[in-house]
């Protein structure tokens, strides 16, 4: 049996080639209705079998078209030295030639991904990663970090969720009026160790947040034009040698002001900036000193204009805390040391709010007192989008609340929902609120059909390319217009222009099969080489030498293409639709896949689910009563193959009239395409013509902001969803040369 006979039901081919299919793309979510089986309802009951409900069991076959990875996490082998973490496959039994070992939870878990979608239902769960204010890197030509100002954390929170913050506007001189030089005092990181030394701190990070005294001289770049404030020597507070140091950059100093003698609090980011020669090939060569006191005043001529107690609302905090996370979500795959290095939180907890801590705001001086309407822990960092991604759901497709409003994949696979309670009303109860629901579908424990082997073992361990989590701060990928279509190509990046409320989140995300590796014995034999006629060309699921060991997955063992597992469903009080749409997902063309396991975004755990249609036993309520009345099997009446099939078209029917959208896209999420590779983005050849793996796929969103900006295209378009290989951008060393524009990084 098969979902209604189309011609075209199959992969899409990819004319012309040169350009490459993302591994993820998004099936709709279009308004859910307020009734009916596809809307929703309460589920019924387990204590009895209902009128108009179908009861029984569906023996189904999962079969691999790739490797599958069901990995053994409990025994995995740390990295250790030049070795990344290395996993084997799950096996039902110690011995060495016990089989793999599928979980039926797992079944479970693939067949609800995709039921949620061709059914429209909410969605079982919201990550709390969401919740949060999604971040972007900051443009520099911004003309709000140039109204960025140093503070410091001042006071506690208050009941309403608010910080308070100093923040320092100005620190100026009398004699040059003009110059209104940065106000935050530059501090050269070649003071790091000896002023750690004389604080008793053990490293240098340390250094952040310190309350320090400072000899600071004013000056002037000598390129940029203009004026900062550099300190020469720094020491605990009341322990600042009487005279300074001879000042860094003596020639860049104005003469005709002396030095001026500070009290502050250091903002110690200790990023290095590592280029290509990693951590010790540093360009950044000053930090900052929030100051909060002038000591000495050479004719009473320094001042140091401080706007207090302003406050920081709950949703500043909330964006704050989605800068951090940014950071951290964009150094995960990297080394320690590397984070170290390369990013100032790499220890995200330093950077919790609390008194003393230092951080840039944007002072809003236009309304009657000044309101902070942005908060950093840089000055050229990550700022974030108004309102995170959760705020973009629609409610009928939130996750259910109440038992009355579950959706058909809450009511067949089950719901489970819970209350925080209440943190900061002590006059709510807080104790959390706790709902659930069974679900009118289980899963036997899957095994493997027949004796050949389902594990391969790899004479090596195989080396995967890294996998990270989803980078949402692609908001072109993720985000769309209104009606959940690409947003327009060509738009310059900005905060104004993603997460907001009149745009929409694109829908679910499914991974696209790598079709052409289907049952491809060469491509997934690493230990044959490929030649000129082997398709796809690269192996996009080994990994290349770009990171290092610590973030990369060793595959020990997989199991290989064309092996088949067999488990039943049972099912309980299903109405004709609720069934219909789970006996269409078994009734899928022939070259559509589910996909299950891990590494699904390098192409592994294609598998195909059918039932087997000859010993599937649906009964209605009155087969049931007759079922329980005799003795002889063979005489209870079960539904016929004709009317399982006509459930299966009456679901087909209703799902292309109601939600057309939903169903070519899936179906092609399903199917995939052939003729292009499918891999995460990366650059091409000079020339824009395709390049060999390369797991670096930040260059090519680097290049893609410079240049075309697009969007990922949708499925079911008239066109497949390609995106192209960009050229490397020209190196910005090299156009400051051409231009000879001022290298202005500090």
């Amino acid at each position: 049996m098969r979902i209604p006979n189309d011609p075209e039901l199959g992969p899409r081919a990819v004319a012309g080639g040169g350009g490459f299919i993302n591994p993820y793309n998004f099936v709709t979510t279009p308004p859910r209705p307020d009734g009916g089986e596809l809307g929703d309802r309460p589920p019924e009951g387990h204590d009895s079998y209902q009128r108009d409900r179908y009861t029984g069991s569906i023996p189904i076959t999962i079969t691999t078209r790739t490797p599958l990875l069901l990995p053994d996490q409990i025994y995995a082998d740390p990295p250790s030295g030049e070795q990344p973490r290395r996993v084997g496959t799950r096996r039902r039994g110690t011995a060495q030639d016990a089989p793999a070992l599928m979980n039926g939870s797992s079944v479970k878990g693939v067949l609800r991904s995709a039921y949620e979608a061709i059914s429209n239902s909410r969605l079982a769960i919201v990550s709390q990663a969401h919740l949060l204010p999604v971040a972007i890197r900051q443009n520099q030509e911004d003309a709000r970090i140039r109204r960025l100002r140093p503070a410091i954390v001042s006071g506690a929170t208050h009941p309403d969720g608010s910080w308070s913050v100093d923040v320092v506007d100005a620190l100026h001189h009398d004699d040059q009026p003009d110059l209104r030089p940065q106000p935050a005092a530059w501090v050269p990181r070649s003071l790091a160790g000896r002023l750690a030394r004389n604080l008793g701190l053990d490293h240098p990070s340390l250094l952040d947040r310190q309350e320090v005294d400072a000899w600071i001289h004013l000056q002037r770049h000598p390129v940029a034009k203009f004026a900062l404030w550099r300190a020469s020597t720094v020491a605990a507070v009341g322990r600042l040698p009487r005279q300074p140091w001879q000042p860094p950059n003596e020639d860049w100093s104005v003469s005709s002001v002396d030095a001026v003698k500070v009290r502050g609090r250091l903002l110690w980011n200790h990023s290095t900036f590592p280029a290509g020669g990693g951590p010790a090939n540093r360009s950044k060569h000053d930090e900052r000193l929030v100051v909060t006191a002038v000591l000495n005043d050479p004719g009473a001529k320094v001042h140091l204009e401080v706007s207090e107690n302003v406050a920081i609302d709950a949703s500043l905090i909330r964006q704050y805390r989605g800068v951090i996370e940014s950071y951290v979500n964009t150094h995960e795959t990297e080394s320690e040391l590397r984070r170290r290095y390369g990013s100032y939180v790499w220890d995200p907890d330093r950077w919790t709010l609390t008194p003393g801590r230092t951080l840039w705001v944007h002072l809003n001086r236009d309304a009657d007192s000044p309101t902070v309407t942005g908060i950093y822990p840089a000055i050229f960092g990550r700022d974030a989008f108004p309102i995170p991604p959760e705020r973009m759901l629609d409610n009928s497709h939130r996750p259910a609340t109440q038992f009355e409003d579950l959706s058909p994949a809450d009511r067949v696979f089950g719901w489970a929902y819970a209350t925080m309670g209440s943190t900061t009303d002590p006059t709510t109860d807080s104790t959390p609120q706790r709902s659930a629901y069974r679900g009118k579908l289980r899963v036997d424990p899957p095994a493997v059909a027949g004796d050949a082997p389902s594990v391969h073992t790899h004479p090596d361990p195989q080396w995967l390319t890294t996998l990270s989590n989803p980078k949402t701060e692609q908001y072109r990928f993720y985000v769309g217009q209104t009606d959940q279509r690409p947003l327009p190509q060509g738009r310059p990046r900005s905060t104004r222009d993603g997460y907001r409320d009149d745009r929409a989140l694109r829908g679910r995300k499914f991974y696209i099969p790598h079709t052409d590796t289907h049952e491809n014995e060469p491509y997934w034999n690493p230990h044959r080489p490929l030649d000129e006629h082997d398709r796809p060309a690269h192996r996009e699921y080994l990994a290349t030498s770009h990171a290092g060991p610590n973030t990369k997955t060793a595959i020990t063992s997989w199991v290989p293409a064309g092996v088949t597992f067999t488990t039943t469903l049972w099912v309980a009080n299903l109405s004709r639709t609720e069934l219909g749409a789970l006996l269409w997902l078994l009734a899928l063309p022939d070259a559509a896949v589910l996909r299950m396991g891990l590494g699904k975004p390098l192409g592994f755990g294609a598998v195909r689910f059918d039932a087997d249609w000859d010993g599937v036993r649906i009964h209605s309520r009155a087969g049931l009563i007759a079922r329980y009345r005799s003795l002889d099997a063979s005489l209870v009446p079960t539904v016929a193959g004709e009317e399982l099939e006509q459930l299966v078209h009456d679901f087909d029917d209703e799902l292309n009239e109601t939600f057309t959208d939903v169903r070519m896209q899936f179906l092609e999420a399903a199917m995939g395409f052939t003729g292009a590779p499918v891999h995460y983005p990366r650059l091409g050849q000079p020339d824009g013509s395709p390049s060999a793996p390369d797991d670096r796929s930040m260059y090519w969103f680097v290049a893609n902001e410079r240049g075309p900006r697009h969007s990922l295209p949708g499925l079911g378009e008239e066109a497949p969803p390609t995106l192209p290989y960009l050229a490397p951008p020209q190196r910005r060393d090299t156009q400051r040369r051409n231009t000879g524009r001022p290298d202005r990084r500090r």
